[in-house]
Protein backbone atom coordinates (compact mmCIF):
# COMPACT_ATOMS: atom_id res chain seq x y z
CA UNK A 1 0.00 0.00 0.00
CA UNK A 2 1.61 3.01 -0.89
CA UNK A 3 1.04 6.00 1.69
CA UNK A 4 1.16 9.84 1.13
CA UNK A 5 0.89 12.65 3.41
CA UNK A 6 -1.77 16.01 2.72
CA UNK A 7 -1.16 19.11 4.18
CA UNK A 8 -3.91 21.94 3.97
CA UNK A 9 -3.04 25.34 3.51
CA UNK A 10 -4.77 28.40 5.22
CA UNK A 11 -8.22 28.72 6.13
CA UNK A 12 -7.75 24.98 8.29
CA UNK A 13 -6.88 26.77 11.22
CA UNK A 14 -8.66 26.67 14.38
CA UNK A 15 -8.09 27.99 17.55
CA UNK A 16 -5.74 26.35 20.14
CA UNK A 17 -4.48 23.98 17.68
CA UNK A 18 -1.09 23.25 17.91
CA UNK A 19 -0.84 23.76 21.76
CA UNK A 20 -3.35 21.43 22.88
CA UNK A 21 -0.47 18.52 21.56
CA UNK A 22 1.53 19.36 23.84
CA UNK A 23 -0.89 18.08 26.66
CA UNK A 24 0.33 14.44 25.24
CA UNK A 25 3.77 15.31 23.49
CA UNK A 26 5.25 17.71 25.84
CA UNK A 27 8.65 17.59 24.20
CA UNK A 28 7.11 19.01 20.51
CA UNK A 29 7.61 22.49 22.45
CA UNK A 30 11.07 22.50 21.04
CA UNK A 31 9.21 23.43 17.40
CA UNK A 32 7.67 26.66 19.09
CA UNK A 33 11.26 27.30 20.38
CA UNK A 34 12.92 27.11 17.42
CA UNK A 35 10.84 29.11 15.63
CA UNK A 36 11.02 31.57 18.35
CA UNK A 37 14.50 31.78 18.05
CA UNK A 38 14.63 31.49 14.14
CA UNK A 39 12.34 34.60 14.12
CA UNK A 40 12.43 36.32 17.25
CA UNK A 41 8.67 35.33 17.89
CA UNK A 42 6.39 34.42 20.67
CA UNK A 43 4.64 31.63 19.57
CA UNK A 44 3.54 30.30 22.51
CA UNK A 45 1.29 33.83 23.07
CA UNK A 46 0.51 33.95 19.32
CA UNK A 47 -0.86 30.26 19.47
CA UNK A 48 -2.83 31.41 22.40
CA UNK A 49 -4.36 34.67 21.26
CA UNK A 50 -7.60 34.48 19.18
CA UNK A 51 -7.02 37.69 17.39
CA UNK A 52 -3.65 36.07 15.88
CA UNK A 53 -5.65 33.42 14.01
CA UNK A 54 -6.99 36.50 11.35
CA UNK A 55 -4.01 37.97 10.82
CA UNK A 56 -2.16 35.73 7.53
CA UNK A 57 1.67 36.25 9.07
CA UNK A 58 0.60 34.87 12.18
CA UNK A 59 -1.82 31.93 10.63
CA UNK A 60 0.09 31.03 8.37
CA UNK A 61 3.61 30.22 10.64
CA UNK A 62 0.88 28.56 13.44
CA UNK A 63 -0.37 26.07 10.75
CA UNK A 64 3.48 25.11 9.29
CA UNK A 65 4.40 24.59 12.89
CA UNK A 66 1.47 22.54 13.99
CA UNK A 67 1.83 20.15 10.26
CA UNK A 68 5.48 19.64 12.03
CA UNK A 69 4.77 18.67 14.99
CA UNK A 70 2.23 16.43 13.92
CA UNK A 71 4.46 15.05 11.18
CA UNK A 72 7.52 14.41 13.70
CA UNK A 73 5.12 12.24 15.64
CA UNK A 74 4.09 10.12 12.73
CA UNK A 75 7.97 9.65 12.27
CA UNK A 76 8.19 9.21 16.29
CA UNK A 77 5.25 6.02 15.72
CA UNK A 78 7.34 5.08 12.81
CA UNK A 79 4.23 5.80 10.20
CA UNK A 80 5.74 5.55 6.65
CA UNK A 81 4.66 7.61 3.81
CA UNK A 82 5.89 7.67 0.04
CA UNK A 83 4.98 10.87 -1.41
CA UNK A 84 3.39 14.26 -0.44
CA UNK A 85 0.93 16.49 -1.43
CA UNK A 86 0.40 20.10 -0.11
CA UNK A 87 -2.09 22.48 -0.52
CA UNK A 88 -1.05 26.72 -1.13
CA UNK A 89 0.33 26.85 1.97
CA UNK A 90 0.24 23.59 2.81
CA UNK A 91 3.01 22.84 0.30
CA UNK A 92 5.76 24.42 2.43
CA UNK A 93 5.34 21.90 4.41
CA UNK A 94 5.00 19.26 2.28
CA UNK A 95 8.63 20.41 1.09
CA UNK A 96 9.63 19.90 4.33
CA UNK A 97 8.29 16.55 4.72
CA UNK A 98 9.69 15.60 1.24
CA UNK A 99 13.53 16.03 2.92
CA UNK A 100 13.64 18.98 0.47
CA UNK A 101 15.11 21.56 3.20
CA UNK A 102 15.14 20.94 7.04
CA UNK A 103 12.75 23.06 9.57
CA UNK A 104 14.82 26.02 10.07
CA UNK A 105 14.14 26.60 6.60
CA UNK A 106 10.55 25.83 6.19
CA UNK A 107 10.15 28.34 8.93
CA UNK A 108 12.34 31.24 7.27
CA UNK A 109 10.95 30.76 3.94
CA UNK A 110 7.45 30.71 5.29
CA UNK A 111 8.06 33.73 7.36
CA UNK A 112 9.03 35.86 4.28
CA UNK A 113 6.58 33.96 1.97
CA UNK A 114 3.25 34.87 4.39
CA UNK A 115 4.59 38.85 5.13
CA UNK A 116 4.50 39.64 1.17
CA UNK A 117 1.37 37.82 1.43
CA UNK A 118 0.11 39.91 4.26
CA UNK A 119 1.13 43.49 2.58
CA UNK A 120 -0.58 41.92 -1.03
CA UNK A 121 -4.09 41.79 1.28
CA UNK A 122 -3.34 45.10 2.71
CA UNK A 123 -3.09 46.57 -0.41
CA UNK A 124 -5.10 44.69 -2.92
CA UNK A 125 -8.41 44.65 -1.53
CA UNK A 126 -8.50 41.15 -2.75
CA UNK A 127 -11.34 37.98 -1.79
CA UNK A 128 -11.89 34.34 -2.14
CA UNK A 129 -15.31 32.26 -3.20
CA UNK A 130 -15.86 29.09 -3.74
CA UNK A 131 -17.89 28.09 -6.43
CA UNK A 132 -20.32 24.82 -5.91
CA UNK A 133 -22.57 22.86 -8.57
CA UNK A 134 -21.15 24.05 -11.72
CA UNK A 135 -17.96 22.44 -13.94
CA UNK A 136 -14.51 24.13 -14.41
CA UNK A 137 -15.50 25.15 -17.85
CA UNK A 138 -18.69 26.79 -16.74
CA UNK A 139 -16.57 28.55 -14.01
CA UNK A 140 -14.27 30.17 -15.88
CA UNK A 141 -16.10 30.90 -19.15
CA UNK A 142 -17.65 33.29 -16.05
CA UNK A 143 -14.36 34.71 -15.67
CA UNK A 144 -14.01 35.37 -19.06
CA UNK A 145 -17.65 37.11 -19.89
CA UNK A 146 -17.45 39.12 -16.34
CA UNK A 147 -13.86 40.32 -16.05
CA UNK A 148 -12.72 43.67 -16.47
CA UNK A 149 -8.89 44.84 -17.14
CA UNK A 150 -9.23 46.07 -13.23
CA UNK A 151 -11.86 44.72 -11.53
CA UNK A 152 -12.11 40.51 -11.51
CA UNK A 153 -11.80 37.13 -10.69
CA UNK A 154 -10.63 34.01 -11.56
CA UNK A 155 -10.07 30.60 -11.49
CA UNK A 156 -7.50 29.90 -8.54
CA UNK A 157 -8.24 26.14 -7.18
CA UNK A 158 -9.55 23.28 -8.86
CA UNK A 159 -10.87 21.53 -5.99
CA UNK A 160 -13.38 18.97 -7.68
CA UNK A 161 -15.45 18.55 -10.84
CA UNK A 162 -17.79 20.97 -8.99
CA UNK A 163 -16.21 23.17 -6.53
CA UNK A 164 -14.02 25.80 -8.09
CA UNK A 165 -12.57 28.06 -5.87
CA UNK A 166 -12.42 31.73 -7.44
CA UNK A 167 -9.89 34.55 -6.11
CA UNK A 168 -9.59 38.84 -6.92
CA UNK A 169 -11.03 41.75 -6.48
CA UNK A 170 -13.36 42.26 -3.66
CA UNK A 171 -15.68 45.14 -6.05
CA UNK A 172 -16.43 42.00 -8.50
CA UNK A 173 -17.81 39.37 -6.17
CA UNK A 174 -21.33 41.23 -6.54
CA UNK A 175 -21.35 40.80 -9.94
CA UNK A 176 -19.92 37.06 -9.91
CA UNK A 177 -22.30 36.27 -7.21
CA UNK A 178 -25.33 37.11 -9.87
CA UNK A 179 -24.34 35.20 -12.43
CA UNK A 180 -23.47 32.27 -10.45
CA UNK A 181 -26.72 31.77 -9.58
CA UNK A 182 -28.41 32.25 -13.14
CA UNK A 183 -25.88 29.24 -13.83
CA UNK A 184 -27.99 27.23 -11.34
CA UNK A 185 -24.59 27.30 -8.93
CA UNK A 186 -23.75 28.64 -5.72
CA UNK A 187 -21.39 30.96 -4.35
CA UNK A 188 -19.74 31.03 -0.59
CA UNK A 189 -17.10 33.75 0.36
CA UNK A 190 -14.46 32.40 2.38
CA UNK A 191 -12.92 33.82 5.15
CA UNK A 192 -9.73 35.72 3.77
CA UNK A 193 -8.44 38.56 3.32
CA UNK A 194 -6.83 38.23 -0.13
CA UNK A 195 -6.47 37.35 -3.02
CA UNK A 196 -4.52 34.53 -3.29
CA UNK A 197 -2.66 32.67 -6.31
CA UNK A 198 -3.53 35.69 -8.05
CA UNK A 199 -1.31 38.11 -9.92
CA UNK A 200 -2.49 40.61 -6.79
CA UNK A 201 0.10 38.86 -5.28
CA UNK A 202 2.84 39.79 -6.45
CA UNK A 203 2.77 43.01 -4.94
CA UNK A 204 5.80 42.27 -2.47
CA UNK A 205 7.73 39.02 -4.20
CA UNK A 206 11.12 39.29 -4.54
CA UNK A 207 12.35 39.05 -0.96
CA UNK A 208 10.81 35.91 -1.04
CA UNK A 209 12.08 34.78 -4.81
CA UNK A 210 15.66 35.93 -3.66
CA UNK A 211 15.45 33.91 -0.32
CA UNK A 212 14.26 30.75 -2.19
CA UNK A 213 17.07 31.06 -4.93
CA UNK A 214 19.72 31.53 -1.90
CA UNK A 215 18.62 27.86 -1.23
CA UNK A 216 20.36 24.60 -1.91
CA UNK A 217 17.49 21.94 -2.08
CA UNK A 218 18.43 18.86 -1.11
CA UNK A 219 17.13 15.61 -3.31
CA UNK A 220 13.83 14.86 -1.75
CA UNK A 221 13.57 11.41 -0.18
CA UNK A 222 9.50 10.98 -1.09
CA UNK A 223 7.58 12.37 -4.29
CA UNK A 224 6.33 15.94 -4.10
CA UNK A 225 3.37 16.33 -6.07
CA UNK A 226 3.49 20.33 -7.34
CA UNK A 227 0.44 22.43 -7.08
CA UNK A 228 1.27 24.40 -10.32
CA UNK A 229 1.29 21.19 -12.29
CA UNK A 230 -0.51 18.42 -10.35
CA UNK A 231 2.01 16.19 -11.26
CA UNK A 232 5.48 15.03 -8.92
CA UNK A 233 8.11 17.40 -9.43
CA UNK A 234 11.68 16.54 -9.73
CA UNK A 235 13.39 19.57 -11.17
CA UNK A 236 12.91 23.35 -11.21
CA UNK A 237 12.01 23.30 -7.22
CA UNK A 238 12.77 27.01 -6.68
CA UNK A 239 10.75 27.87 -9.77
CA UNK A 240 7.59 26.16 -8.76
CA UNK A 241 7.47 27.49 -5.26
CA UNK A 242 7.54 30.91 -5.93
CA UNK A 243 5.24 30.73 -9.26
CA UNK A 244 2.91 28.79 -6.73
CA UNK A 245 1.84 32.06 -4.77
CA UNK A 246 0.30 33.61 -7.49
CA UNK A 247 -0.71 30.51 -9.60
CA UNK A 248 -3.57 28.77 -10.00
CA UNK A 249 -3.95 24.97 -7.35
CA UNK A 250 -4.60 22.04 -9.29
CA UNK A 251 -6.18 19.96 -6.57
CA UNK A 252 -8.45 17.70 -8.33
CA UNK A 253 -5.01 16.97 -10.69
CA UNK A 254 -2.73 15.94 -7.73
CA UNK A 255 -5.03 13.79 -6.53
CA UNK A 256 -6.05 11.90 -9.81
CA UNK A 257 -2.36 11.72 -10.52
CA UNK A 258 -1.64 10.19 -7.28
CA UNK A 259 -4.10 7.39 -7.21
CA UNK A 260 -2.79 6.95 -11.05
CA UNK A 261 0.90 5.90 -9.39
CA UNK A 262 -1.02 3.74 -7.08
CA UNK A 263 -1.26 6.18 -4.40
CA UNK A 264 -4.22 4.55 -1.84
CA UNK A 265 -3.52 5.40 1.46
CA UNK A 266 -4.22 9.61 2.17
CA UNK A 267 -2.96 10.63 5.44
CA UNK A 268 -4.38 14.40 6.26
CA UNK A 269 -1.62 16.03 8.31
CA UNK A 270 -4.10 18.75 9.98
CA UNK A 271 -5.71 21.13 11.07
CA UNK A 272 -8.80 20.58 9.44
CA UNK A 273 -9.88 18.11 6.96
CA UNK A 274 -10.53 20.02 3.88
CA UNK A 275 -8.31 17.94 1.72
CA UNK A 276 -9.61 14.56 3.18
CA UNK A 277 -13.31 15.89 2.25
CA UNK A 278 -12.22 16.55 -1.58
CA UNK A 279 -10.34 13.78 -1.95
CA UNK A 280 -13.89 11.46 -1.01
CA UNK A 281 -15.57 13.50 -3.81
CA UNK A 282 -13.28 12.20 -6.56
CA UNK A 283 -12.52 7.91 -4.95
CA UNK A 284 -14.53 5.88 -2.48
CA UNK A 285 -11.71 3.50 -2.70
CA UNK A 286 -9.35 5.28 -1.19
CA UNK A 287 -8.16 5.03 2.62
CA UNK A 288 -8.71 8.05 3.63
CA UNK A 289 -6.81 9.02 7.44
CA UNK A 290 -7.84 12.79 9.04
CA UNK A 291 -5.84 14.11 11.33
CA UNK A 292 -8.07 17.08 11.83
CA UNK A 293 -7.08 17.78 16.26
CA UNK A 294 -4.91 16.37 18.94
CA UNK A 295 -7.85 13.92 20.05
CA UNK A 296 -8.10 12.44 16.72
CA UNK A 297 -4.46 11.74 16.16
CA UNK A 298 -4.48 9.61 19.58
CA UNK A 299 -7.36 7.97 18.33
CA UNK A 300 -5.75 6.73 14.98
CA UNK A 301 -2.48 5.67 16.39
Amino acid sequence: MKTILMFPGQGSQYYGMGIELLDKYPNLEEFIFKADKILNENFTKIFNDEKSYKNTYHTQMMIVITQSMILEILRQKNITYDGVIGFSLGDMTAAYASGLYDYETLIRLTAVRAKSMQKACYESEGTMAAVLKLEKEVVEKICQDVNKKNDYMVPVNYNAPLQTVISGHKSSLEKFLTVVKEKGGRLIPLNVDGAFHTELMKVDLDEYKNKLNDINFFDPKFEKFSNVSGDVIKVNFHKDMYEQVFSPVYTQKMFENALLRGYNKFIEVGPGGILSGLLNKLSHNAKIITIKSASLLEEIL
